[in-house]
């Protein structure tokens, strides 16, 4: 049976040490992770945050100006740029899909949408975001995707060879944060990006046991000082990996419910404006894009199945490699909306979360 809160394994890891060759609190790290070698052991993964933004700057800028049309050919150039490239580190299943979708945002790039039923046009800008004729943000779909595709499957990899200290910064690296964990994605100085911001997002500073974000950071603490002291400490070096990736899950999930909780109460708000209704249609792309980046993970390295996400995709109207139904949160959100609330619930069986925990994941901290 699968526990309540992943969070209870960390913060009972934290206070109880290292297991196995151990309870040797030898093995475990201070309080702080040493920056010395961060930049050079990490520039591989550092460089892939420049390459990403590269690309996703080129899609924005898209979508701040219709007269910008970047074809997919420049968009596909781009994923491919760099060694390693985007298209390199992700997962082979979610860089198959890259083609098509850079072809759609071409195709869409310099139009506007109007949604409808059926599905016409190419797409276009929907609010201030490009979307397919089916109601997919594009954009969203290549980057938040490829926080789970990309960087969460790339560092489960990096945890399965030989670790070294600077294997561990490798992986923080991909995670988003810096060796001074901010918790801040607005610090003038190393402000976490991608995963990071989101598990900052899921960690309430009020609580009793840490959120996400303290969680996995004091799990790289520890995995860094174990990995220093080789084999003696293997077994709390693979038990900080485990919690920072159970964490790292939990934070991108949690984001989902975010994210699908806050679109449905936009577009049941009555006299929805039009920038709500776009807005509400942007983040419930944002939370599909984190389900199946997250999909496309090795299913050992994860705590829901792909059985699990599949029926959370199917019910939310973006299905598993089929053709998304998204617009009817747009041209029938009554019958459509609430299938995001049932989305949500069929999330919280699949980790068995509490009504506590999904309420904490509705909100921003």
């Amino acid at each position: 049976m699968r526990l309540a809160s992943v969070s209870i394994a960390a913060a009972l890891f934290a206070l109880l040490g290292c297991g196995g060759a151990a309870n040797n609190a030898e093995c475990l790290g201070g309080d702080t992770y040493p920056d010395e070698g961060f930049a050079t052991n990490a520039a591989a993964e550092l460089s892939l945050r420049a390459q990403l933004k590269a690309l996703n700057d080129r899609m924005k800028a898209a979508e701040a100006d219709l007269l910008v049309k970047p074809t997919a050919a420049e968009l596909q150039a781009l994923y491919e740029a760099g060694s390693p490239s985007l298209s390199s580190v992700a997962a082979p299943s979610f860089s198959a899909t890259m083609p098509a979708l850079f072809t759609a945002f071409e195709a869409a790039a310099g139009n506007t949408w109007t949604p409808a039923e059926p599905p016409v046009g190419a797409g276009g800008q929907f609010g201030t975001w490009i979307f397919s004729e089916r109601g997919v943000d594009l954009r969203q779909a290549e980057e938040k995707g490829f926080f789970g595709a990309g960087h969460y499957a790339e560092a489960v990899q990096l945890m399965k060879g030989d670790v070294t200290p600077a294997t561990v910064d490798r992986i923080l690296a991909l995670y988003g944060a810096n060796p001074s964990f901010p918790m801040d994605d607005k610090a003038m100085v190393n402000p976490d990006v991608h995963s990071a911001v989101y598990a900052k997002r899921r960690t309430n500073p009020a609580a009793a046991t840490p959120g996400p974000y303290l969680a996995i950071k004091r799990a790289f603490i520890d995995a860094r000082a174990a990995a220093a002291k080789g084999t003696a400490c293997a077994a709390t070096r693979d038990q900080a990996f485990a919690t920072i990736r159970a964490e790292w899950e939990r934070a991108l999930i949690g984001t989902v419910v975010f994210y699908l909780n806050d679109a449905a109460a936009k577009l049941e708000r009555n006299n929805a404006t039009a920038a709500e209704k776009a807005s509400a249609q942007h983040g419930y792309g944002e939370g599909v894009a984190f389900l199946q980046g997250l999909r496309a993970v090795p299913p050992d390295a994860r705590v829901i199945t792909d059985a699990e996400i599949d029926d959370v995709l199917s019910t939310v109207l973006s299905p598993w490699a089929q053709p998304a139904t998204a617009y009817k949160l747009q041209t029938d959100p009554i019958s459509s909306v609430p299938h995001l609330a049932t989305g949500i619930g069929k999330i919280q069986s699949a980790w068995n979360f509490t009504s506590d925990e999904v309420a904490n994941f509705k909100v921003n901290f």
